[in-house]
C-alpha cells in the first residue's frame, strides 16, 4: 500500500513540476503567454497529488479481487501514462486521441522497463520523494511571500501626498453596454441602484471606448492613448512606454489597489498592474488548483465532462461579491492616506452565470447553447449559423441579469463607502471596457466590431467638485486619466486627451471619439470615429457611415449618396487629425 500511495505522490509532483517548468520557461524564454496563474509553480504539483492519488486508492481498492494490479509493472505503467498524458496536454495543437496513444504507449513500455528493476526504481523513490515534496513547499513559501515582501517594500518607497487629496475609485463593469441598461432606456430594471447614484453626479449619455474588447480599452482608460499607440495586443503586454494612471498617483503619494476579476487579459503579466502597490488577480482557490494542472485543464474543457456535470461557468471565475468584498476589506485597513483603487467585475462576461440567472426568464436550452459556443468564444461571428433565436435570447436573459447583480454590487461598494464616512472624498467612475453584441448585425460577443453596441457604455463621475449634471455630447475613455487628475487637484497632467470638466462646464466644442480594435490576423482591423452626428466605420473590407443621433442601432447606412461620401471623407480627414494617422 505505502508504495502504491508514494509512487503516486512521486510521479504526482514530478509531473507537476515539469509541467510548471516547461510553462515558466516558454513564457519567460520566448513571451509567450499561458492565462496560468504565477502560482502554477506549486499549484500544479499539489493538484497533481489529486490526480495521481485517485487512481492510486482505486487500484488498492480493486487490487482486493486482482492482487495482479499490485504488480509494479502495472502500477508504475498507470503512473506513468498520467505524467505523460500530463506532459502532453500541455501543447494545444496535439489532438487528444493522439495524446491519449502516446501516452498509452509511454507508460506501458515504461511499465516494462522499470518493472524488472523495481527495487532500484522504488529505492530511488523513497529517497527522493522528501526533497521533491520540499521544493514544492519552498516554491509555495517564495511565491506567496514574494508579493507579500514586493507591496511591503513598495509602501515603504511612497512620499507623503498632497494634503486633502481626494481619494479616487474606478469601478469598471466589464462587458456591459449602454444599450442594455434601465438608466439610459433599457424596458428592464437592469440599473436602478446606479441610475440613483448617477444623480447625485455627471452622467454621461454617450460614453464610447477605444476599443471593443479588455487590453486595449484598459490600456487607454490608464495611459490616455489610443490603442495604435500601445502595444496592447491579443498576445502582447502594456509595456512600460507611456506612463500609467496608478503609477502617477502612486508617485503622488496615494496607496494604489486593483482587483480584477477578469484574469485573462488584466492579470499582472499584460501590464495592467503597474502602479499599483497592491494587486489581486489571480487568487488561491479550488478552481484555480483545479486548472493549474494540465489535467484539470483538459477535464474542466471536455464537452462531455460540462454535460454530464451540468457546469457550464468558468472555473477560476471570480463573483462580483468577491470583488466588493475584497476591495471593502482593503480600504477597511488603510490610514489617512488618499487611495487609488481599481475595481474590475466580470459577472457580465460570457458565460452569463449570475445568482438568480433566471431573473429574466433565462430558462430554457442554455446548455445545448453554451455547449456551441464554447469552441469559439472570442470571436464569434455568423452565429446565425450555431445558436436559434431562442438561444440567443436565453443569453440575453441571463446577460440582463449579471447587470442587475452588477447593479447591486455597485450599491452595495459605494453604500458602504458612505456608512465609513469615505465616500464625501472621494471621486468615483463608473463605467465599462465595451459593450456586447447579440446577434446585432449579425455578430455575437465582442472584439470583433466597433459597432455602438460594441463600444458605447455607461459612464457616470460623483464626489467633491462634481456637480449634478447631464452631459449629452459623446466622450471617449481615453480621457478618464486626465479628467481624474484634474478633479483631483493634481495639477498639470502628464496624460494626453482632455479633462471631461470641460463637458459639464461647457467650455469648448465636442472633441472627435475615437475607437479603433485590431483582431488577431493583420487583416482583422476596425477603425471609427464619432464626430458631427455622424458614426463612420472603417474595416479591411468595408465601410460604413451612420447618423449617430438618430439611428442607434445603426441599420440604415448613409453612403448611398454623394453627401453620405463626403460626409466620409470629412470624416476621414478628422480621424486623420485626431488619430495622428488615416483610418485606411
Amino acid at each position: 500500500m505505502k508504495v502504491i500511495l508514494r509512487q503516486a505522490l512521486w510521479f504526482g509532483l514530478g509531473a507537476g513540476l515539469l509541467e510548471a517548468g516547461l510553462l515558466t520557461a516558454h513564457h519567460r524564454l520566448i513571451h509567450g503567454f499561458i492565462y496560468l496563474s504565477p502560482h502554477l509553480v506549486w499549484m500544479a504539483p499539489v493538484a497533481n497529488i489529486g490526480w495521481f492519488g485517485i487512481p492510486a486508492l482505486l487500484l488498492l481498492l480493486f487490487s482486493r479481487w486482482w492482487p495482479g494490479l499490485r504488480n509494479p509493472g502495472v502500477t508504475i505503467a498507470v503512473f506513468s501514462f498520467l505524467a505523460a498524458l500530463s506532459i502532453l496536454l500541455i501543447p494545444s495543437r496535439l489532438h487528444r486521441v493522439a495524446v491519449l496513444l502516446l501516452a498509452l504507449g509511454i507508460g506501458i513500455q515504461a511499465g516494462r522497463m522499470l518493472a524488472k528493476r523495481s527495487a532500484g526504481f522504488n529505492g530511488l523513490v523513497r529517497r527522493t520523494l522528501p526533497a521533491m515534496v520540499i521544493l514544492v513547499l519552498l516554491l509555495a513559501a517564495g511565491t506567496i511571500g514574494w508579493g507579500v515582501y514586493r507591496e511591503k517594500r513598495d509602501a515603504k518607497r511612497m512620499g507623503a501626498a498632497r494634503a486633502g487629496a481626494p481619494n479616487i475609485v474606478l469601478i469598471v463593469l466589464d462587458t456591459v453596454r449602454r444599450a442594455s441598461l434601465s438608466m439610459y432606456g433599457y424596458q428592464r430594471a437592469t440599473s436602478p441602484a446606479m441610475e440613483r447614484w448617477a444623480a447625485r453626479g455627471v452622467r454621461f449619455e454617450h460614453a464610447l471606448a477605444t476599443a471593443s474588447w479588455t487590453l486595449p480599452s484598459h490600456a487607454s482608460m490608464f495611459t490616455g492613448r489610443l490603442p495604435h499607440e500601445l502595444s496592447a495586443g491579443w498576445l502582447r503586454p502594456l509595456d512600460g512606454t507611456w506612463p500609467t494612471l496608478a503609477e502617477t498617483l502612486r508617485d503622488q503619494g496615494y496607496l494604489t489597489a486593483g482587483f480584477v476579476a477578469n484574469i485573462l487579459y488584466c492579470n499582472r503579466s499584460f501590464g495592467l498592474a503597474r502602479g499599483f502597490v497592491h494587486y489581486e488577480d489571480y487568487r488561491i482557490a479550488p478552481g484555480e488548483f483545479l486548472v493549474n494542472a494540465s489535467i484539470g485543464r483538459a477535464l474542466s474543457e471536455s464537452h462531455l465532462v460540462r454535460q454530464l456535470t451540468g457546469y457550464h461557468d468558468i472555473l477560476s471565475r471570480k463573483s462580483g461579491a468577491s470583488i466588493s468584498r475584497a476591495f471593502l476589506d482593503w480600504e477597511a485597513r488603510q490610514g489617512d492616506r488618499p487611495w487609488f483603487a481599481f475595481l474590475n467585475y466580470f459577472d457580465a462576461h460570457q458565460p452569463f452565470f449570475p445568482p438568480h440567472a433566471d431573473r429574466f426568464g433565462a430558462t430554457g436550452d442554455r446548455a445545448l447553447a453554451l455547449l456551441e459556443l464554447r469552441p469559439h468564444m472570442g470571436k464569434i461571428e455568423n452565429a446565425e449559423q450555431r445558436l436559434t433565436p431562442p438561444q440567443v435570447e436565453a443569453e440575453r436573459n441571463a446577460y440582463d441579469a449579471a447587470l442587475a447583480y452588477l447593479d447591486a454590487q455597485v450599491d452595495l461598494v459605494l453604500t458602504e463607502l458612505e456608512k465609513r464616512g469615505a465616500l464625501r472624498n472621494t471621486i468615483v467612475v463608473v463605467t465599462s471596457d465595451h459593450g456586447e453584441q447579440f446577434m446585432e448585425h449579425g455578430l455575437f460577443d465582442h472584439g470583433n466590431s466597433l459597432y455602438r453596441f460594441a463600444i458605447e457604455v455607461p459612464l457616470f463621475v460623483i464626489g467633491p467638485g462634481v456637480p449634478v449634471d447631464t452631459v449629452t455630447e459623446p466622450v471617449s475613455l481615453r480621457d478618464l486619466p486626465a479628467t481624474l487628475m484634474d478633479l483631483g487637484g493634481q495639477g498639470d497632467s502628464r496624460f494626453p486627451g482632455q479633462t471631461l470638466r470641460r463637458t459639464w462646464t461647457r467650455q469648448g466644442g465636442g472633441a472627435p471619439v475615437i475607437s479603433e480594435t485590431s483582431g488577431p490576423s493583420p487583416n482583422r482591423w476596425f477603425k471609427s470615429i464619432v464626430a458631427a452626428g455622424r458614426h463612420a466605420i472603417w474595416s479591411a473590407d468595408s465601410t460604413e457611415l451612420y447618423d449617430f443621433t438618430a439611428d442607434p442601432a445603426e441599420v440604415r447606412t448613409l453612403l448611398g449618396n454623394s453627401i453620405g461620401r463626403q460626409e466620409l471623407d470629412s470624416l476621414a480627414t478628422a480621424f486623420r487629425t485626431a488619430a495622428g494617422q488615416g483610418p485606411r
